[in-house]
């Protein structure tokens, strides 16, 4: 809202943070300091500043929720006299859809005089969110017509404020920054994934070179068991043969 600071502080409208309505901007929100209030304040969320003046009128109180309710077309009006004079039309209201603008005077409602604020207010007053009000409204002596929308005041003041430019700057740089950490992450993960791969090859292979040898040992050792029981056949064989020459001299010699 910086920027509606600037326009404030240019027209001497300078608060803490309320929503002012007067003729020499529309209503808005505006965050402040000390200085000059020109116009109406219809919404404040905080007390004025030391050393704050209003001029032409007094200040109210911030709208209860049950005021948010009301129906309204979104200008602030005071009595001129003979009909409702618009003071301020709220940014992105109904009444500034149609074409109102401050110091217009609101002469008929619905093909019926009016001739002060409480009577316009009363009117709405009987009438549904979303209804058509018929204006006939005054304009530098010219009289004009103007079809408008009832909202409830709620909605006008929230529709009033507009983002500044840039106000989604750290949001949009915090969710690169979020964007870019989590594709680092992937890439980690990547190259993790990558790495046990590697692994898990070269101990497939190492698997491999190990049952390799395994089978290798058990061959080796099946042939030393088959070589060790033939050299025992053979030497038992010895023996047996030895041992009947030797009885068969025995028997000889007798």
């Amino acid at each position: 809202m910086k920027n509606y600071l600037k326009t404030a502080i240019g027209k001497s409208i300078v608060t803490g943070l309320a929503m002012v309505a007067c003729s020499t901007v529309q209503a808005q929100v505006f965050y402040g300091s000390p200085g000059v209030i020109q116009g109406e304040i219809i919404q404040q969320s905080s007390p004025l500043p030391p050393g704050a003046i209003v001029q032409q009128e007094e200040i109210l109180q911030a709208p209860s929720e049950e005021e948010l309710k009301q129906l309204r077309i979104g200008v602030s009006l005071y009595d001129s006299g003979s009909s409702p004079a618009i003071r301020s039309v709220f940014t992105n209201s109904p009444a500034q859809k149609v074409g109102l603008q401050s110091g217009d005077l609101i002469v008929k409602i619905n093909g019926e005089n009016s001739t002060t604020v409480s009577e316009f207010k009363s009117k709405l007053a009987s009438m549904a969110s979303g209804d058509s009000l018929k204006l006939t409204y005054s304009r530098d002596g010219e009289e004009k017509e103007a079809t408008v929308s009832l909202t409830t005041l709620g909605d006008i003041v929230q529709a009033s404020i507009v983002p500044e430019a840039g106000a989604y700057d750290s949001a949009i740089s915090q969710s690169e920054m979020r964007i870019s950490s989590t594709k680092q992450q992937i890439k980690n993960t990547q190259q993790d994934l990558e790495d046990l791969k590697k692994s898990l090859a070269d101990q497939e292979k190492d698997l491999t070179e190990l049952k390799a040898k395994a089978e290798a040992a058990d061959r080796e050792a099946e042939a030393k068991k088959a070589a060790d029981a033939a050299k025992k056949a053979e030497e038992e064989a010895a023996a047996k043969a030895k041992a009947a020459k030797e009885k068969e001299a025995g028997s000889g010699s007798k």
